[in-house]
């Protein structure tokens, strides 16, 4: 079996505006927002609120807060209809989650985050400062397709449900910002999830992780081969630390143009693959196994440090930047727009039908759009980045 490291994900969630197209109750509403993962592997998730927009509104009545390691947005009073509510709402997620060694960026890309929504309401103020009056009154649970090499930045409306007939603009941003040594223990087959918590014998170090469990007697054969699979592992985590630093500089050059001139960052893309080889070629000489720990110890710090550096210059630049979140919105609109361009479907009806009003067939909708749903060409659409079942109607 082989050991375990400890990647970090950061993701940045924004709360734009909410918007009342026709709510049914009056009174006070306010969004919770919750990220999950869905992996399998031992996973930690810390939430923090940085400081928003200073702007205030004549509707926020509670400021944003954090709830059970839930984030709430701006508690605001809802009057009439068509009304527009500023949030400017900015939530921070840092998700540490234990990956095999053995297949690093398999583990990352497939752990599966989701952001839950929920829309809770209360009629009167009465208790709104202990939050006990509320009540959940819609969901919407948002899958995120993060990837390692180029994180997530997307940017939504995510309308709630028929009788609560409003909207909130959702801005995504997500990046993988390093992979070190684990503090969380890797679960145990059949293990109760308390359990694991508590147990700290079974956590890897990075000297387990490169050369085998030397106080257990397991090693991975001779120096040579130690070496060999060391080198692989090492090799391997600066590579995904090198590509998700590129995909973030890419994104910076990529949006930097909406900015104006004074505040365009300057960026120099990283070139991964001379780096890279930069990296292994200064290890070809070490013949054993302490320096070769120090090496990598170094080389791995370092290009997380880098990754934390340019992704809290990120956040400095890019957060509630209005030009920004537009240019994302446009993305997953036009996404939407391809996703069901195309596509021709056919029903075979008897001749005798053509004689017959249809308007007074109103069960025909509900033909068409079930076999619609039943093709080959709609089961086979590919998600969304970000995709929602009851909005995008897969």
């Amino acid at each position: 079996k082989m050991s375990e490291l400890q990647a970090t994900c950061e993701f940045s969630i924004e709360l734009a505006k909410f918007y009342n197209v026709d709510l049914f109750q009056r009174g006070f509403y306010q969004i919770r927002v919750d990220l999950q993962s869905g992996s399998r592997q031992s996973c930690k998730t810390e939430v923090t609120l940085p400081k928003s927009s200073n702007e205030s509104s004549s509707h926020t009545t509670i400021p944003a807060s954090i709830i059970n390691g839930v984030a709430v947005s701006k508690t605001f009073q809802i009057l009439y209809r068509n009304e527009e509510i500023l949030l400017d709402d900015v939530i921070h997620y840092r998700v540490h989650t234990v990956v095999d060694s053995a297949k690093i960026q398999q583990t990352i890309d497939s752990t599966d985050f989701e952001i839950e929504l929920s829309l809770w309401f209360s009629e009167d103020g009465f208790g709104m400062d202990q939050h006990e009056s509320l009540q959940c009154v819609s969901t919407r649970n948002l899958k995120l397709h993060f990837v390692s090499s180029r994180g997530i930045h997307y940017s939504l409306p995510v309308l709630f449900g028929y009788f609560h007939l409003s909207a909130v603009s959702i801005t995504i941003h997500g990046v993988l910002v390093s992979i070190h040594q684990p503090y969380l223990p890797s679960p145990k087959p059949g293990a109760k999830r308390g359990k694991q918590r508590n147990s700290m014998s079974n956590i890897s170090t990075m000297e387990t992780v490169l050369f085998g469990q030397g106080h257990l007697s397991v090693k991975y054969g001779t120096v040579r081969t130690r070496l060999a699979i060391a080198a692989s592992i090492y090799k391997e985590v600066c590579l995904l630390l090198l590509q998700a630093l590129e995909g973030l500089q890419r994104t910076v050059e990529h949006l930097g143009y909406l900015l104006p001139g004074c505040d365009k960052p300057s960026v120099t893309l990283v070139d991964v693959r001379s780096r890279l080889t930069r990296l292994t070629k200064a290890l070809d000489n070490v013949d054993n196994e302490d320096d070769f720990l120090q090496k990598a110890n170094s080389d791995i710090s370092q290009l997380c440090a880098e990754n934390i550096l340019q992704w809290n210059k990120f956040l400095d630049t890019f957060t509630l930047v209005q030009p920004v979140r537009q240019h994302l919105a446009e993305i997953h609109h036009n996404h939407r727009l391809r996703r069901f361009a195309e596509g021709f479907f056919t029903m075979k009806n008897p001749r005798k039908s053509l004689l017959c009003c249809l308007d007074a067939k109103h069960h025909q909708h509900l033909t068409v759009s079930d076999a619609v749903r039943k093709s080959d060409y709609f089961q086979s659409l590919p998600n969304l980045e970000v995709y929602c079942k009851e909005i995008d109607g897969t």
